[in-house]
């Protein structure tokens, strides 16, 4: 399975500073915001620690420099903190594979002049539809959403004027989907937990996706109506 683009970018990073080591950035859980870097064949040295210490990374645990006492088990598996340029840099070139373009969710609920959250199905319906983020917040409290809670789409697509835009893509890469959609037509795209919008080949939404997630399903906007 290929890596996901900042996790490239960080080992080729320790690379090129001495450092032999397969590296994982944690998006989500207790680790999320730091990366994980080990080496099974290596033992956990001052070496390798000061190589790190002097890269400016920082313990995940402790917030300081790296200690001898980091690691984990003996061998070279360490938690740390540092370097967000190159998650910076790995978002930006994804973003840009992807035709990203970014809807920012405090900037659009703060004109809508509502306290929002988990308010994804809002933001894509907004995007979809072409229209203001009130009128996407109006349309989906109809359907029964409720203000700070999430709304399963598959269970209102129908209502909002969607329609299923299944085919093959069930379990398909977002990446592989959005290659196969029309370059025009405004789509909905469900993955787990998640929802986005693309309109005419441009996916919409508040950050980048991962364009290794598996899509559930895509619904198309027949009209605007």
């Amino acid at each position: 399975m290929s890596l996901r683009l900042e996790n490239k970018l960080m080992q080729d990073f320790l690379a090129a500073n001495g450092i032999t080591a397969q590296a994982r950035y944690n998006r989500d859980g207790s680790m999320r915001g730091t990366w994980c870097f080990w080496n099974m064949d290596l033992p956990w040295s001052d070496e390798i620690r000061e190589k790190l210490n002097a890269l400016g990374f920082t313990s995940s645990t402790f917030g300081g420099p790296l200690t001898k006492y980091c690691n984990n088990g003996g061998t070279f598996s360490v938690s740390v903190r540092g370097h967000r340029e190159i998650l910076e840099q790995a978002e930006a070139e994804t973003g840009r594979a992807l035709g990203f373009e970014k809807m920012d969710a405090l900037t659009i609920r703060k004109s809508a002049g509502v306290k929002e959250s988990r308010d994804c199905t809002v933001r894509a319906t907004a995007a979809a539809f072409g229209i203001p983020y009130a009128e996407a917040h109006k349309k989906l409290a109809a359907v029964g959403r409720k203000n700070r809670h999430g709304v399963h789409f598959k269970e209102v697509y129908k209502q909002l004027g969607l329609q299923f835009h299944q085919r093959w893509f069930k379990g398909c890469p977002v990446e592989k989907v959005l290659r196969t959609l029309p370059p025009t037509g405004r789509f909905v795209i469900s993955v787990p937990r998640h929802v986005f919008a693309v309109v005419d080949g441009k996916v919409i939404d508040d950050s980048v996706p991962n364009p290794r997630q598996r899509v559930k399903e895509v619904y198309k906007v027949e009209n605007n109506a």
